[in-house]
């Protein structure tokens, strides 16, 4: 917050735009206050001065995240999706795999699980191109809770098995917890 009001006063508009996006960031994640709609609006204000389409393409994920926050899936998914196409257009694979993530999350929450397996998988195949270990993880993982959701529990237990290995192999503790309850979940279906 601090960051972004030298950066404000000093007029480095891109300094300020990523400050005001990472106060936005932070106060959805961890805050039960709600100024996180203003400071969204501070990054976006900051990069249409001198923004590049990159940051404006932020600017416009952010506003889908508190668009999220708020309840106002149908907004965040038009603001995801802008985002989406300017990186898509810009080639930006990785800035991709998190909006592809993000619509992915809401497609969970309104209960398409067919939808959030293809923004899933879309996730895969880009984690896989730019050798993002971390990403596949947990993509493997996502898919394997969709396919429990679905009750496809030998789907479910192919997934997470590749989730946990890799896991495993990066020492990524949280998910391999997180992995573990979604296989007991599939086995307990199997009945194992």
């Amino acid at each position: 917050i601090w960051a972004y009001e030298i950066a404000h006063r000093q007029k480095q508009w891109n300094d300020a735009g990523w400050s005001a996006y990472f106060a936005t960031w932070l106060k959805i994640e961890y805050s039960n206050d709600l100024d996180f709609d203003s400071w969204a609006g501070k990054c976006s204000d900051a990069w249409e001065l001198v923004g590049s389409r990159r940051e404006i393409a932020f600017a416009k994920r952010i506003r889908g995240l508190v668009a999220i926050r708020k309840g106002d899936d149908d907004l965040a998914i038009r603001l995801l999706g802008e985002a989406l196409a300017i990186w898509f257009d810009l080639g930006l694979k990785i800035d991709m795999a998190i909006a592809l993530n993000d619509l992915a999350g809401i497609a969970r929450r309104r209960g398409n699980n067919e939808g959030a397996k293809a923004y899933y998988l879309e996730v895969l195949k880009i984690a896989v191109e730019t050798k993002d270990r971390n990403r596949q993880a947990i993509c493997y993982a996502n898919l394997g809770s969709v396919a429990n959701s679905c009750g496809q529990w030998g789907d479910a237990s192919k997934w997470l098995n590749l989730g946990i290995n890799l896991a495993r192999e990066l020492g990524l503790i949280e998910l391999i917890g997180g992995i573990e309850i979604e296989r007991g979940k599939s086995w307990k279906a199997l009945g194992r």
